[in-house]
């Protein structure tokens, strides 16, 4: 049992296994694609993350984010959305590894906040946003 965690650990952070290819940007309505790239060169994961100032295609619940959380506006957030992992790449750290380069756009453009919206039911998802410390501003039925 032990062997078989070890091993997962190391996947979980060979850097060298994976690399990203980014399309586009931040500031237009299409955004940012960001691709997660194996050592076969084959996509196991995608997102696109934009600013919300710019109008790209963002679900109308996320202004109620702004409604219920002062400090939260489209000056200091980026929008994360449409986060997919191939299913034979799950459950290896590869959404991690996306979200994790989300945050680093978000330091290196001096925002403040990674914004996403989540059918909290669809608990897997659940769990990779609470391990990264996304705090729940808004719940609908």
């Amino acid at each position: 049992m032990s062997i078989f965690i070890n091993m997962k650990l190391y996947d979980l952070i060979n850097e060298e296994k994976y690399t990203f290819n980014e399309k586009g940007d931040l500031y237009n309505k299409e955004g940012l694609l960001i691709e997660l790239i194996d050592e076969n060169n084959s996509v196991v994961g995608r997102t696109t993350i934009y600013s919300p100032y710019f109008g790209g295609v963002i679900d109308n619940e996320y202004y109620d984010l702004y409604k219920n959380n002062e400090n939260l506006n489209t000056d200091n957030s980026l929008y994360l959305f449409d986060l997919f992992v191939e299913p034979n790449s799950r459950n290896k750290g590869c959404a991690s590894k996306i979200i994790d380069r989300c945050k680093n756009i978000v330091k290196d453009c001096n925002h403040q906040y990674l914004c996403l919206i989540s059918d909290m039911s669809n608990l897997p998802a659940k769990s990779l946003y609470e391990k990264h410390s996304f705090n729940v501003d808004y719940e609908d039925d």
